[in-house]
């Protein structure tokens, strides 16, 4: 039985068209709008191999070489903004990415899969969550209980929790978007942490198909950026600087009884 070509030894493991909003908040007056655009990309895989170049055809017909960088090929379009992406007919909702993808292993072969685009995600996350901090515009969550972080209706199906904390610790949690929040249970967070990083709501579809041992993913997301400072509960610290207080207060008068005694 002849062995099946495949993409995932020493050539690729993905191929991607992705297309996104992307905001920031700092309070809750909401998110911010920053940029919009598409990017295309084609993967290796982890064995450091770097496959030929690709080239991808857009919905328009229109024939895009990629560039490489590090262990990926891309390319990306800033469109600058919303009503510009959504205007533009290489990124329109269903238009076809056809993908032109040579292989470095035996049997060689050139894949030629096809990626239809999904609805643009168009509502913007927004952090529901009234306690920030004015000096920093970060977030504030109390470290020694859990904290549920919510958001608003929106159309995406996916959603995306991403921080990255000031001491090198890593969160990464999906769900489904319509849950519209999320609980993060004590000890996600490192108390006194600082951490960075974004909410998204995605729309996506995989592909498992068309370049055996490779997925392609066809993604439209909203992401919001945004911090999280972690604090002690106010009220811990009072009871222990009180409890600090009085216990000076008994040592002082037990060693001014002993010495009158």
């Amino acid at each position: 039985m002849p062995s099946e070509a495949r993409a995932n030894a020493g050539d690729i493991d993905s191929y991607a068209v992705q297309k996104a909003a992307t905001y920031t908040q700092s309070d809750t007056s909401g998110p911010v709008f920053q940029d919009a655009g598409g990017f295309i990309a084609v993967n290796e895989d982890s064995t450091g191999s770097v496959p030929p170049t690709p080239t991808i055809k857009d919905p328009t017909g229109a024939t895009t070489s990629m560039t490489l960088f590090g262990t990926q090929w891309s390319v990306g379009d800033d469109e600058g903004t919303l009503a510009a992406l959504q205007a533009d007919p290489a990124w329109q909702s269903g238009g076809n990415f056809k993908f032109t993808i040579p292989t470095l292993n035996a049997p060689n072969t050139t894949f030629t899969p096809t990626l239809v685009e999904v609805p643009m995600v168009l509502v913007a996350p927004n952090i529901g969550n009234t306690t920030w901090n004015a000096g920093d515009g970060n977030l504030v969550f109390n470290g020694n209980v859990s904290n549920t972080l919510t958001w608003n209706t929106n159309d995406g199906t996916f959603y995306d929790f991403v921080m990255q904390g000031s001491l090198g610790d890593f969160i990464s949690i999906t769900g489904n978007a319509s849950d519209l929040s999320l609980v993060l249970p004590v000890g996600t967070f490192g108390v006194g942490e600082t951490y960075n990083g974004y909410l998204a709501f995605r729309n996506e579809t995989d592909d498992f198909s068309q370049v055996p041992g490779a997925v392609g993913q066809a993604m439209s997301y909203s992401q919001t950026y945004f911090g999280i400072d972690v604090v002690p509960e106010p009220s811990t610290d009072a009871l222990l600087v009180g409890g600090l207080g009085i216990l000076r207060i008994v040592v002082q008068r037990r060693k001014f009884r002993r010495v009158i005694s």
